[in-house]
């Protein structure tokens, strides 16, 4: 069964498939029995799946091209809570498809405190567009940055308040939000610098649609496939 996961691993990593300590990436196309047998080795392995693959059955039966599962575990033989951010959730993690069921809700929200409500209460990551503004600032993160290199960011309101008014709105969830009290998701974009003068992280290459960072800071997912402008939320500019 281990060698069948590790060559799963193998193929499956040129379409979308990683693995680490704390999190599964999964593919949507994968099918069952695969799954079944992921499963499988994270209960050999003793890592916990906090999101129940059941779950993920109105996305299976969905049509749509590039939807992305991103699944949250924790090993038991490591802290949970890294940073303020426990990363053992009960909750589905997902890049959002077209027409699903939360880009609906999500789209009724006329305000950004409703979409970040309701992208809170469904876990849900909401990715920017490669192309866009801040697409760009963060590709060319991606391309230029090797793995493990360190890197120091000053003015990380400016990021968020740059992907708001770019149309490639962004949601980071268990990051800096969660780590000081009374710094809620909302305000995500209204931290004081004086909190995070510097931020340091470091930053993995997972595959070309995106990159991992550090258990010290937030994840990532990108998934070029999703037009966060088509959502109506902002124009772009």
């Amino acid at each position: 069964m281990r060698k069948l996961f590790i060559l799963l691993i193998l193929f499956y990593s040129s379409v979308g498939f990683s693995i680490s300590d704390l999190h599964l990436v999964v593919d949507s196309s994968l099918s069952l029995p695969v799954r079944k047998i992921i499963r499988e080795y994270a209960k050999e392995q003793s890592i916990i799946i906090t999101a129940d693959f059941s779950a993920s059955k109105e996305l299976l039966k969905s049509s749509e091209k590039g939807a992305h599962i991103v699944i949250s575990v924790h090993d038991k033989k490591s802290n949970s809570n890294l940073r303020g951010v426990n990363f053992a959730s009960d909750r589905l993690y997902l890049c959002l498809a077209r027409g699903s069921r939360v880009e609906k809700l999500i789209s009724k929200g006329g305000n950004l405190n409703t979409i970040l409500k309701i992208a809170k209460k469904h876990s849900t990551f909401i990715v920017p567009n490669l192309n866009s503004q801040i697409g760009a600032i963060i590709k060319d993160v991606m391309v230029k940055l090797k793995i493990d290199r360190y890197v120091e960011i000053g003015n990380f309101e400016n990021l968020g308040y740059t992907a708001i008014r770019s149309g490639a709105f962004a949601i980071l969830p268990g990051s800096i939000a969660t780590q000081y009290e009374g710094a809620g998701l909302e305000k995500l974009f209204e931290i004081p610098r004086n909190l995070y003068p510097k931020i340091q992280y470091t930053v993995s290459i997972v595959d070309s649609r995106g990159i991992e960072q550090s258990r010290d800071f937030i994840r990532f997912l990108f998934l070029e496939s999703v037009l966060l402008r088509g959502l109506g939320f902002y124009q772009g500019v």
